[in-house]
């Protein structure tokens, strides 16, 4: 469990303090003593009937995830600091524009669509 949340040290900015704060209070015992009364409350409904298994699981997920999130959060943190960077890509000139009309070799004549669009020369 987390202990004091005002033990850490508290950054000077007042809105990451609140944060810091709030975060704390959302993870610490009062909010584990929530959870475990939603999920026993959840159960108790789901034995009489009055929900289905899909609110229960939902609310089940909504604890794992709330009480689970600092530490999937220092896991993907800690995920990107090892994935390396690759090389720089190297720099390219711009290739010249090709047109495969005139490099398959068709002449203008075969072209079912040449003079649709532009008048003939």
């Amino acid at each position: 469990m987390m202990g004091d949340p005002f033990s850490a040290v508290m950054p000077t900015n007042s809105l990451a303090a609140s944060v810091q704060w709030l975060a704390a209070v959302m993870t610490g015992s009062v909010a584990m003593a929530i959870a475990v009364i939603a999920v026993a409350a959840m159960g108790l409904a789901m034995m009489s009937g009055r929900i289905n298994l899909r609110g229960s699981a939902a609310t089940i997920l909504g604890c794992f995830v709330v009480f689970g999130a600092p530490s999937l959060a220092h896991a993907f943190l800690a995920l990107a600091a090892t994935v390396p960077e690759g090389p720089p890509p190297a720099e390219r000139s711009p290739e010249p524009a090709t047109y495969p009309l005139q490099q398959s070799g068709v002449s203008k004549s075969d072209d079912p669509y040449a003079g649709a669009a532009m008048p003939v020369q």
